[in-house]
């Protein structure tokens, strides 16, 4: 199931509702997580309200003041204001037993969870049966966590990984990000100019890779109509329907600049009448109609005829 926050602070889910998953509690969010089979959310208030399947007390948060929380397999934790660790739920490896200090963030996986104390450092408790619970060493900023493996982003933005490495799951690019997450047994980032990169398990094509074509686009003139598909490497591309207003594009410009005049369809394009003569750098960012992904940079140099 899935969940997500109104812009009234009201909670909506879908999906699975054999344990209430997606009946949410009244009120409003300011933070919610979920996990399977149930979720929990922060309150305006900070109080924690969780709902769903209960049969580990999952479901049964502690009174007290919270900033944020993080739903799990059976487990949740939470940091409270004052930057402590409360975890209740499951706990037949430890995973429900948080450690003392002050942190900054948590994220729960199926029997474990780490978290980022106020040094930067990482500690992670629970099931360690493929190394999830032995984090590296190095000052983090933001951690995330799947089935049997977890991610942490650097203070400069660099990915480690660790945990069980099947599928390259802790394999991650070598790139500077700006967040993580991390699922099953995959996880993506997300770069600061707007690229996404995923990696490990894609066997629902939840990490593909593919390049994108052509690999470049021909020149054009001032005053003259310009037009060039531009499409991912793979012989059955069809470019995802959205409407324009969705926010949501098949194919959108997400760095540097196009030559005045032109502009990226959402079908998977670059078209228009180029109305300035100069050099431009860009990069275009395309998705399918089953979710893979891929993006090219570009150069399309413009000259005027008349000149």
């Amino acid at each position: 199931h899935t969940c997500a926050i109104e812009l009234d602070g009201s909670v909506t889910c879908w999906g699975s509702d054999s344990e209430g998953q997606s009946t949410p509690l009244a009120g409003q969010f300011s933070q919610i997580s979920a996990g399977s089979g149930f979720t929990c959310g922060v309150r305006p208030d900070t109080t924690l309200g969780c709902w769903g399947l209960d049969d580990l007390g999952q479901s049964s948060p502690p009174a007290g003041s919270f900033a944020s929380v993080s739903a799990g397999e059976d487990h949740a934790c939470a940091i409270s204001t004052s930057g402590t660790l409360s975890c209740w739920g499951g706990d037949s490896a430890g995973q429900a037993t948080a450690p003392a200090g002050s942190f900054l963030q948590v994220a729960s996986g199926a029997g474990f969870s780490c978290a980022i104390d106020t040094a930067g450092n990482l500690a992670c408790w629970g099931e360690d049966w493929a190394g999830q619970t032995t984090p590296p060493a190095g000052s983090f900023r933001q951690v995330a966590v799947g089935e049997d493996f977890g991610c942490a982003l650097a203070v400069d933005g660099a990915a480690t990984c660790w945990g069980n490495g099947a599928n390259g799951r802790t394999a991650p690019p070598a790139m500077v990000f700006a967040q993580v997450a991390a699922g099953g047994g995959h996880a993506c980032g997300l770069a600061p100019g707007g690229e996404m990169k995923c990696w490990g398990n894609s066997s629902a094509n939840q990490a593909p890779t593919f390049a994108v074509t052509p690999s470049s686009l021909p020149d054009g003139l001032v005053g003259q109509p310009y037009g060039q598909s531009v499409g991912l490497g793979i012989t059955n591309w069809v470019p995802k329907s959205y409407s324009y207003d969705s926010g949501n594009l098949a194919a959108v410009l997400v760095d540097g600049e196009l030559p005045p005049g032109l502009e990226v369809d959402v079908l998977g394009g670059v078209f228009g009448t180029p109305t300035e003569a100069g050099s431009w750098n860009f990069t275009i960012w395309v998705e399918d109609a089953n979710g893979a992904v891929g993006q090219q940079n570009y150069t399309v140099n413009v000259t005027d005829p008349n000149s």
